[in-house]
């Protein structure tokens, strides 16, 4: 956007990256808090109502991550990221064989309409996407490798996505689902609590990767504002040893922290909605202009 529009739209989309990446990060620890609580309890554990503690928790502990270098929180990353397609595979097969194909009729309970208005829902799962671009400036051949990651992994997900959305759906009726946790529910009705008990492992792990994903984000955006003189000049300081821009992974983590301690993540996930649609949308028009004003210099 600022190469293509200029400075103030280039401003503008990055107030609205920052208000995506920040509050999603918020958003995501306060729904990790609420897996985990009912992780412990369908493990035998006692009750909490602290989720907003819990939310700052993990937020301190990604950050610490963040703050340590790409390399380290991107080994923590694939670890994670392996345990999750685990998990997620685990759900298709396991699953496979409690589907009931009466729960697919209709297919499309509320027809066109329905799948627009799920479609804008889901939009929050576009962050994860996003984050990659995010890491240009530290990846070997970028002009090759990001679209690439960007394209391999949008391709793997829809396809573990549309996996999991089928089998779920066949599992239970979707008006029975559990919009808290749908996936453990799922087992749980159908009296499988052992298989409960690793899908609410898994959630907690996926939203653990999430929340570090957004971390690793936020703090680029910052250092690329800087270094174009839209943002302060501490944002664009790299860490003497770890070469990370520590001052953005603090402050960053330091928002996000107070947002998940005072806001619900209802309201959380419009904040993060918003922020991303409008980012996005200017975004999708740089890329046309700059694609009729500069035809020889696009990917």
């Amino acid at each position: 956007t600022y190469t293509a529009m200029g400075e103030l739209p280039g401003w503008f989309v990055g107030r609205n990256l920052t208000l995506e990446y920040t509050i999603a990060v918020s958003a995501v620890a306060r729904g990790w808090a609420g897996y985990l609580v009912e992780f412990i309890d369908s493990a035998g554990g006692g009750e909490t109502d602290n989720l907003g503690l819990l939310a700052v928790l993990i937020i301190a502990l990604c950050t610490a991550a963040a703050a340590r270098g790409v390399r380290q929180g991107a080994r923590l990353n694939l670890a994670i990221t392996i345990i999750n397609v685990g998990i997620i595979l685990f759900v298709c097969f396991a699953g496979a064989s409690q589907v009931d194909t009466v729960n697919y009729t209709p297919f499309a309970p509320y027809g066109a309409e329905g799948v627009f208005r799920a479609a804008g829902t889901v939009f929050f799962s576009f962050v994860g996407f996003d984050a990659v671009s995010t890491m240009a400036g530290e990846t070997a051949n970028p002009s090759k490798t990001v679209p690439r990651g960007i394209l391999y992994t949008l391709a793997a997900v829809t396809a573990l996505y549309v996996g999991v959305s089928v089998v779920l759906t066949g599992m239970v009726p979707f008006s029975a689902l559990d919009t808290n946790a749908p996936l453990a529910e799922a087992f749980s009705a159908r009296g499988l609590r052992w298989a409960a008990l690793i899908v609410g492992f898994g959630s907690v792990t996926t939203l653990t990767c999430t929340v570090l994903c957004s971390i690793l984000g936020q703090p680029r955006i910052f250092f690329a504002m800087a270094r174009d003189g839209l943002f302060f000049p501490l944002f664009r300081r790299l860490h003497p040893e770890h070469r990370t821009p520590v001052a953005g992974t603090l402050v960053t983590g330091a928002v996000a922290a107070v947002l998940a301690l005072v806001l619900d993540l209802e309201a959380l996930s419009d904040m993060v909605s918003i922020g991303t649609l409008l980012a996005f949308t200017v975004v999708c028009g740089s890329v046309l202009v700059l694609r009729l004003t500069r035809p020889r210099s696009r990917p």
